[in-house]
Protein backbone atom coordinates (compact mmCIF):
# COMPACT_ATOMS: atom_id res chain seq x y z
CA UNK A 1 0.00 0.00 0.00
CA UNK A 2 2.95 2.36 0.33
CA UNK A 3 3.11 2.72 -3.28
CA UNK A 4 -0.16 4.76 -2.86
CA UNK A 5 -0.42 8.07 -3.40
CA UNK A 6 -1.99 10.49 -0.89
CA UNK A 7 -5.33 11.02 -2.74
CA UNK A 8 -5.35 7.03 -3.08
CA UNK A 9 -4.88 6.13 0.13
CA UNK A 10 -7.48 8.39 1.46
CA UNK A 11 -9.73 6.92 -0.82
CA UNK A 12 -9.11 3.17 0.47
CA UNK A 13 -9.59 4.57 4.39
CA UNK A 14 -13.15 6.27 2.43
CA UNK A 15 -14.42 3.00 0.57
CA UNK A 16 -16.98 1.52 3.67
CA UNK A 17 -18.54 5.07 3.64
CA UNK A 18 -18.89 5.17 -0.38
CA UNK A 19 -21.94 3.89 -2.16
CA UNK A 20 -22.09 1.05 -4.64
CA UNK A 21 -22.25 2.77 -7.59
CA UNK A 22 -18.51 4.48 -6.81
CA UNK A 23 -16.11 3.56 -8.94
CA UNK A 24 -12.09 3.78 -7.76
CA UNK A 25 -9.35 3.99 -9.52
CA UNK A 26 -7.40 0.23 -10.35
CA UNK A 27 -4.48 1.42 -8.40
CA UNK A 28 -7.36 1.19 -5.48
CA UNK A 29 -8.72 -1.81 -6.36
CA UNK A 30 -5.94 -3.83 -6.67
CA UNK A 31 -4.66 -2.48 -3.08
CA UNK A 32 -8.36 -3.33 -1.72
CA UNK A 33 -8.04 -6.95 -3.31
CA UNK A 34 -4.67 -7.41 -2.06
CA UNK A 35 -3.72 -7.95 -5.73
CA UNK A 36 -1.61 -6.18 -8.47
CA UNK A 37 -2.65 -3.45 -10.63
CA UNK A 38 -1.87 -5.52 -13.67
CA UNK A 39 -4.26 -8.65 -12.05
CA UNK A 40 -7.16 -5.94 -11.91
CA UNK A 41 -6.94 -4.77 -15.22
CA UNK A 42 -6.46 -8.55 -17.13
CA UNK A 43 -9.25 -9.91 -14.56
CA UNK A 44 -12.06 -7.54 -13.37
CA UNK A 45 -14.69 -5.29 -15.15
CA UNK A 46 -13.27 -1.59 -15.85
CA UNK A 47 -14.97 1.44 -16.03
CA UNK A 48 -13.86 4.45 -18.04
CA UNK A 49 -13.73 7.36 -15.29
CA UNK A 50 -11.94 10.02 -16.97
CA UNK A 51 -9.97 10.15 -20.47
CA UNK A 52 -7.14 8.18 -19.44
CA UNK A 53 -8.09 6.78 -16.30
CA UNK A 54 -9.90 3.33 -15.96
CA UNK A 55 -11.60 1.91 -12.22
CA UNK A 56 -13.36 -0.70 -11.03
CA UNK A 57 -17.12 -0.69 -9.45
CA UNK A 58 -17.22 -0.21 -5.54
CA UNK A 59 -20.33 -2.76 -5.65
CA UNK A 60 -18.43 -5.18 -8.27
CA UNK A 61 -15.71 -5.26 -5.81
CA UNK A 62 -17.76 -5.91 -2.84
CA UNK A 63 -19.77 -8.50 -4.42
CA UNK A 64 -16.82 -10.34 -6.01
CA UNK A 65 -14.73 -10.18 -2.40
CA UNK A 66 -18.03 -11.47 -0.35
CA UNK A 67 -18.02 -14.30 -2.68
CA UNK A 68 -14.82 -15.33 -2.28
CA UNK A 69 -15.04 -15.58 1.18
CA UNK A 70 -18.30 -17.66 1.20
CA UNK A 71 -16.37 -19.90 -0.93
Amino acid sequence: MSDLSAHHQRLLELLPQLPDTAKVPVQVAAAHEGVSVRTIRRNYPLVQMGERIKGVSLGYLRRHKAGASAA
